[in-house]
């Protein structure tokens, strides 16, 4: 990990929050000027909205898969996999750190104790849990 966030995300539902992550996460790796970015997300409803924006415009969504999927549009590669839930606890666990903290965001620029066992599994276990991708 070289740089994460915790942030309060305020959404209608969990897909909304998990998109909104997935947005700001784009965001800040655009902000690092990164040209190679892979995203690991647990939400499987995420991968077929992007992958067909145009037949899913009457989504109730549509503004934020239509950030995300213009963010995927600029000069970068970008690929989004899925992972297994428990392959993604690192990001949990800084979810749940905001749940907790009094600020809107939180920086983490090194491993933040709350997530450093997620971390350490991930580090063992890095090739399971990917089962499918997308690359725009």
């Amino acid at each position: 990990m070289v740089y994460g966030f915790s942030s309060k995300i305020h959404s209608l539902s969990p897909l909304a929050a998990e998109i909104q992550a997935l947005r700001n996460g784009l965001l800040l790796a655009k902000q690092f000027q990164l040209s190679n970015v892979e995203v690991e997300i647990d939400a499987k409803t995420i991968l077929p909205l992007l992958e067909d924006v145009q037949n899913n415009a009457k989504h109730d969504l549509i503004a934020l898969i239509l950030d995300v999927a213009n963010l995927l549009k600029l000069e970068w590669q970008v690929t989004i996999s899925h992972v297994n839930r428990e392959a993604n606890q690192v990001a949990h666990c800084l979810a749940q750190y905001a749940h907790l903290m009094e600020a809107h965001k939180v920086n983490h620029h090194a491993i933040p104790d709350c997530a450093r066992k997620a971390y350490n599994f991930d580090l063992r276990n890095v090739t399971e849990g990917s089962s499918s991708a997308f690359v725009p």
